[in-house]
């Protein structure tokens, strides 16, 4: 490592630098557009619950006032989202700040691997390349798991390159590799892949015990994840093979089948198409064999780096890949661990062509791209920020005492306006996240409800919500006429429900008090 970082020196580390400030412009989230969190549920979830270990020490969410716990394991909210909390406050839109260091940390790794295949101009480009994705960008700026994973999986692949450029690396590579390795599987279980080909490359030591060492160093931290995560499920779900998901959608996640199966793989090679991996791949394809048929050969040493870095791209995330391809649920985010890995490499190999080039070409064309992004950034500001915007103008506009009905999820809407009032949200129809998921509790679990009591809840197979607002109008009118104000958000409504605004009209008088809010009064 040492004689790595003494040759990137003067104008490299300038190439670097700019690389860097390029991809702050890029993907930089203000807080107050990422509080948003327009992804439910991880997004919603993750923020939340990481506010809530900050508060309380506890991981959960709240529905209906009780606190619930979440889909996911608190791994990713506690390491990478609650210390942003303790730093910059607990705001939900802060949950952005480490997800962006996270993605300045994967352009830095990006650069780094390009720069060992051809130098500053290889990585100067393989970063740029990873700021084309456009998946790269959009998880940028969401509160997910992706980027992190993503950014994790290029710092493993610089480290293996650094380690199989050295005939025998020091003990200290694997213990970093695996902690990293095993912080990439406390964010997302299927990255625990990545640790492979560390475990293969340690068969090429000799000494047993020296290989005994290695091995425990890149295991324990994965143990030390399952093994938590097991705690956690035994304790909160009363088994250790239980989860968040059979918790929520016991439905689906009970049948295997239903999870994985050949008959998702049309829609998930559709999105994997979609994502650029395949244009990216056949470019790489295409590079390797001009250089191995070009006039001046294939340099050894690049063609070297190139091969050991497709080792670790198809070993190290290449299952994730082939996971997610019988998945239930078809997106191109699961391949993104693969897909910015070979965008490192795809950029490192086009370096070849152009790593004689000056080195004033390249200086100018990172001020210009930096300056095009500056602008771009200034010109095209995000302009949704509903959810956020229709959480203040409800409790702007709204007696504490209100109940709210509107298509945005319960979990988000209650954080923001019945903490610290008697605000009830009640979901406008069953499309609405949370009203039509069967929750099943597994053991007898006491949680603490709002008010602070403690109590055995006891939910049936028909959901959180007993009635939402278009199924029972009639206790709307009840609730008015004890003097509870009840007012309607029609700003989220999609257009699934696009009828229901007329039919709660033909029920209640609308009295519009401010954009998308209306008051329900009894005709």
């Amino acid at each position: 490592m040492g004689n790595f970082t003494q040759k990137m020196a003067g104008n490299t580390v300038l190439t670097l630098f700019f690389c860097i400030l390029i991809a702050i412009t890029v993907v930089f989230t203000p807080p107050r557009w990422a509080s948003n969190l327009p992804i439910c549920t991880d997004s919603v979830e993750y923020a939340i619950g990481a506010e809530n270990i900050v508060e309380t020490g506890r991981f959960f969410i709240c529905v209906r006032g009780e606190e619930l716990p979440s889909r996911y394991p608190p791994w990713f909210s506690l390491i990478a989202i609650a210390p942003g909390y303790v730093i910059f406050g607990r705001e939900p839109g802060n949950a952005i700040i480490p997800i962006t260091c996270f993605s300045i940390i994967g352009v830095i790794a990006s650069f780094l691997i390009g720069y060992r295949i051809s130098g500053k101009w290889g990585g100067f480009v393989s970063s740029l390349v990873l700021l084309l994705l456009p998946a790269y960008r959009a998880y940028s700026h969401h509160v997910m798991t992706e980027i992190p994973c993503s950014s994790i999986a290029l710092v493993l692949s610089f480290l293996y390159l650094e380690m199989r450029s050295i005939q025998t690396a020091s003990v200290r590579f694997y213990a970093i590799s695996g902690i990293i390795a095993g912080l990439a599987s406390a964010f997302r279980p299927a990255c625990s892949v990545f640790v492979l080909p560390f475990l293969l490359l340690t068969l090429k030591i000799k000494i047993f015990s020296s290989l005994s060492l290695r091995i425990l160093l890149l295991i324990v931290p994965q143990l030390i994840v399952a093994g938590a995560t097991m705690l956690y499920n035994l304790k909160t779900f009363g088994s250790i093979s239980k989860t968040g998901y059979n918790f929520w959608c016991s439905g689906t996640f009970s049948n295997l089948h239903l999870v994985f199966s050949p008959s998702f793989l049309k829609a998930n090679l559709a999105e994997l198409f979609i994502s650029g991996l395949p244009a990216l791949a056949l470019t790489t394809c295409c590079l390797w064999v001009g250089y191995n048929y070009s006039r001046n050969g294939f340099p050894r040493d690049k063609r070297e780096t190139a091969k050991s870095l497709i080792y670790y791209l198809a070993l190290g995330t290449g299952p994730i890949v082939l996971l997610h391809l019988f998945y239930f649920w078809d997106d191109q985010r699961f391949f993104l661990p693969t897909l910015t890995v070979l965008a490192a490499l795809t950029g490192g190999l086009f370096g070849i062509v152009i790593e004689n080039m000056s080195n004033r070409l390249l200086l100018g064309i990172q001020i210009i791209l930096m300056v095009a992004a500056f602008t771009f950034r200034l010109v095209h500001t995000p302009t949704d920020l509903m959810r956020r915007a229709t959480a203040d103008r409800i409790i702007k506009m709204t007696p504490p005492n209100a109940l709210v009905v509107s298509a945005i999820d319960p979990v988000y809407l209650e954080y923001f306006i019945c903490r610290g009032s008697q605000r009830r949200v009640l979901p406008l129809s069953r499309n609405v996240d949370y009203t039509s998921t069967t929750v099943v509790w597994q053991t007898s679990i006491t949680m603490n409800t709002k008010s602070g009591s403690n109590v055995t809840s006891d939910i049936t197979p028909a959901g959180l919500y007993p009635y939402v607002a278009v199924e029972r109008p009639d206790l709307l009118v009840n609730e008015i006429r004890k003097g509870i104000p009840v007012f309607m958000d029609t700003s989220q409504i999609p257009e699934s429900d696009g009828g229901t605004v007329e039919f709660i009209s033909r029920h209640f008088n609308l009295v519009q008090r401010a954009q998308y809010l209306y008051e329900l009064r009894v005709k």
